[in-house]
């Protein structure tokens, strides 16, 4: 092959994950995977919107991303509210003039027993986790159409396809149904060029798993095939990938990131 060809495809495929000029909307990019969602499509040249229900924690974050010379703004958000969802996406829209990139991260794991279970928390986890998803990518829709493309990625969890050896029963429902949202938009908004992916993380380190036991982390780890307990940043490379042209002829795909733990 010739020299200047197989540089021209080294460069062609680096050009695929390139975000510039984009605009991404990152909810619950306050700290964990959220964060780090944000940075990598940062450093890939989006211009990332912090959206957290935690004004002081966003604004946190977005300085944290501007010291590594990524541009980013926090605008706080509740995902279980349509009128706060709705101001949010009119801030951006407004200041920015696009939305390119949403990226459904905002999510809750309170761990109660199912028999203890009331309703109102039942409705909180389903509430965030789930409706969170439809009132953010309906509110982005007008923005998405109107510019004939959009990526959009849900963040899941394995424990949608394991049942929740761990997780409790209204996480473990609420993130089945981000696996059934994903397919079924991915359907409907597909005619408008807009990609609908989800990713299903396994065992990462957040600080939900820093209060691990040594021996609860060293079981975990002997059902995982690679050994380890993912990274925030695992997750995250992932996600740039749906969100980057690289993945421009795939839609309704969840993919898994478990370290091989949960194979489909």
């Amino acid at each position: 092959m010739p020299a200047w060809l197989d540089h021209w495809r080294v460069a062609g495929m680096r050009d695929d994950y390139r975000l510039q000029d984009q605009v991404a909307i990152v909810t619950g990019a306050g700290r964990g995977i959220g964060i780090s969602i944000a940075q990598e499509l940062g450093q890939a040249g989006a211009t990332v919107v912090v959206a957290d229900i935690n004004a002081e924690l966003g604004q946190e974050a977005a300085r944290h991303l501007g010291t590594a010379s990524i541009t980013a703004v926090s605008v706080p958000v509740d995902v279980a509210n349509a009128a706060s969802v709705k101001a949010m996406v009119e801030t951006v829209t407004g200041r920015f003039g696009r939305i390119d990139i949403l990226v459904n991260n905002a999510g809750i794991c309170p761990y109660t027993p199912f028999a203890e279970i009331k309703e109102a928390e039942w409705d909180q986890v389903l509430d965030i986790n789930l409706k969170g998803i439809f009132l953010c990518c309906q509110s982005v829709l007008p923005a998405m159409k109107a510019q004939r493309r959009g990526k959009i990625v849900n963040v899941g969890s394995m424990a949608a396809r394991t049942g929740g050896r761990v997780a409790p029963v209204h996480y473990t429902s609420s993130k089945a149904g981000v696996m059934g949202i994903t397919r079924s938009m991915a359907m409907h908004l597909g005619q408008h060029g807009i990609n609908v992916n989800a990713v299903a993380p396994g065992v990462i380190q957040t600080e939900m798993t820093a209060t691990w036991s040594s021996e609860a982390r060293t079981n975990a780890e002997k059902q995982i095939p690679l050994g380890r307990l993912g990274l925030p940043e695992d997750v995250a490379k992932v996600t740039l990938f749906l969100c980057s042209r690289a993945s421009d002829y795939l839609t309704g795909v969840v993919l898994d990131v478990t370290g091989g733990m949960v194979m489909s």
